[in-house]
């Protein structure tokens, strides 16, 4: 019986953490040793593009791609440095 509780502990940790990560689109403004000031762009039904709010977080760890869309294609590209 406990062994059952335990295993429900486990699967609820797991599907709580999965739900609560938070993957999303910005545009970095500004980078500064290891933070970086960047504003969250929201797409979806009825927004183009709507800019959040400034925040700045610790960059330690994070993946930062560059790229550029072509509208006509609808395609990413990596950008050229």
């Amino acid at each position: 019986m406990l062994r059952r509780y335990a295993v429900a502990a486990v699967a609820l940790l797991v599907v709580a953490s999965i739900a609560l990560a938070e993957e999303f689109t910005a545009v970095i403004t500004k980078v500064e040793g290891n933070k970086v000031s960047f504003r969250k762009v929201e797409f979806g039904k009825g927004k183009k593009g709507e800019k959040g709010d400034e925040m700045t977080l610790d960059a330690r760890g994070a993946k930062v791609v560059s790229a550029k869309f072509n509208m006509r294609t609808r395609r990413s590209r990596p950008a050229r440095r």
